[in-house]
């Protein structure tokens, strides 16, 4: 946003120079072309006739060099003009690129922590109970999902609307992802009832599959959505709602279509 505001900033300063030089332009030509109808209407009798044939040259040649300056000046604005959208656009991109990439790190962060605090089937038996500090750290890293989730949720209706993203077909990707977390959040919710909380860790399946290793088969949900691959905007029905592919592919896939859209 502050890329768009300096340019706008910079564009309406532009503006006013360019509305300087064109009454300035403006003026010369209306001196020329008064001077020209001047001597047409023979309104200056004391001159001779080739004094005021030269002056007529000279006036004509100023209004072509007003005419042809006139040309050049716009050109240049023109050229400048497209130079600073395009500089904006890309400002936008690596902004998107940042923004997504943040969110994206937390969840990796909070997968980490999750796991070294031994909220993961690795190594361990998924059978165990919560302790006190274990549903700690479960809780405060679902709050921070929670924030994520509605970020993204927010980047893919960005993306829905704003122009120089639009149509990029990003936004199905990045509901994928805000989605995936959604309903590991959701999970949470469920579980964390005003009862007191007594889950066994293998009860809490998306916790499960959010934390395991990404290469295991063992976890498949039954009547999750992902898109047809030739085919963004279709669904389907499908077991394969994972971090890796309804996480870390559609952020893979956004980073390198928005990557595409940058200035070379």
């Amino acid at each position: 946003m502050s890329a768009l505001c300096i340019f706008l900033v910079n564009f309406k300063a532009d503006l006013m120079i360019d509305k300087r030089l064109a009454f300035v332009l403006l003026m010369l030509f209306g001196v020329a072309l008064y001077g020209i109808l001047e001597i047409e209407k023979d309104l200056s009798p004391g001159y001779s006739e080739k004094f005021k044939l030269e002056v007529l040259k000279y006036l004509l040649q100023l209004i072509v060099v007003i005419i042809i300056g006139g040309i050049i000046a716009s050109l240049f604005k023109l050229q400048e003009y497209d130079r600073n959208v395009t500089q904006l656009k890309g400002k936008v991109y690596e902004s998107y690129i940042s923004r997504i990439g943040g969110l994206y790190r937390q969840v990796k962060g909070a997968r980490r922590i999750l796991r070294s605090n031994g909220l993961s089937s690795i190594n361990r038996d998924p059978h165990f109970k919560f302790s006190e500090h274990e549903y700690a750290i479960y809780s405060e890293q679902m709050k921070l999902l929670n924030e994520v989730q509605l970020q993204l949720e927010g980047l893919m209706i960005e993306s829905q609307h704003l122009p120089i993203i639009k149509g990029y077909q990003i936004d199905f990707d990045l509901h994928l992802m805000e989605d995936y977390l959604r309903r590991i959040h959701a999970e949470f919710e469920a579980a964390s009832t005003p009862k007191e909380f007594d889950y066994s860790f293998h009860e809490l399946r998306r916790l499960d599959e959010f934390t395991c290793d990404t290469r295991t088969e063992n976890f498949s949900f039954e009547g999750e959505i992902a898109h047809v691959e030739d085919n963004p905007k279709e669904y389907k029905k499908t077991l394969e709602y994972r971090f890796m592919d309804t996480f870390w592919k559609p952020y893979d896939s956004v980073i390198s279509r928005i990557s595409e859209l940058l200035p070379k």
